[in-house]
């Protein structure tokens, strides 16, 4: 299973790098790998992700550099449910109260409602860690949706 440490590791480092293709050896699963279109001329590069479906895990490799892991804690597009530890609970056991009390107040959050052009946006709320941001997503009824750890 892939893990919230192993995540917190490969975090900023090259995709070229030991320790991200050490990370890719260890994996059970093998990835499914898509990349951004060119025609969107992103000018800080392209995303390449790394798609662990059966995990519930996606990778996001910007400009060469691991910029971002997604864990979904529901079935979302194909990604079966994260069943490790987010910090120190599981997926399935965060909710906004939780992450209010222990993480304390986010730095920023928005959303739980609905957008003309992309539809419902769930509510989410971004903290500041010691060398990343915790971005959490949650569900209508409050449960963890998705949580993301971004550098």
């Amino acid at each position: 299973m892939i893990s919230w440490p192993d995540m917190l590791k490969i975090l900023s480092k090259r995709e070229e790098s030991f320790e991200f293709k050490s990370f890719l050896r260890s994996c059970e699963e093998t990835p499914s790998i898509s990349e951004t279109p060119v025609e969107y001329n992103d000018p800080q590069g392209h995303t390449v992700f790394y798609k662990f479906l059966l995990s519930g895990v996606e990778i996001g490799v910007r400009a060469g550099v691991v910029n971002h892991v997604h864990f979904y804690a529901t079935s979302h597009e194909g990604y079966q449910p994260y069943k490790g530890l987010i910090g120190p609970y599981e997926a399935s056991g965060w909710n906004e109260q939780l992450a209010t009390e222990l993480l304390r107040p986010p730095v920023k959050s928005g959303g739980g409602k609905p957008d003309a052009l992309i539809g419902y946006v769930h509510r989410w709320m971004k903290f500041e860690l010691d060398s990343f941001f915790l971005r959490f997503e949650f569900a209508p009824e409050g449960s963890l949706w998705k949580a993301t750890i971004v550098r």
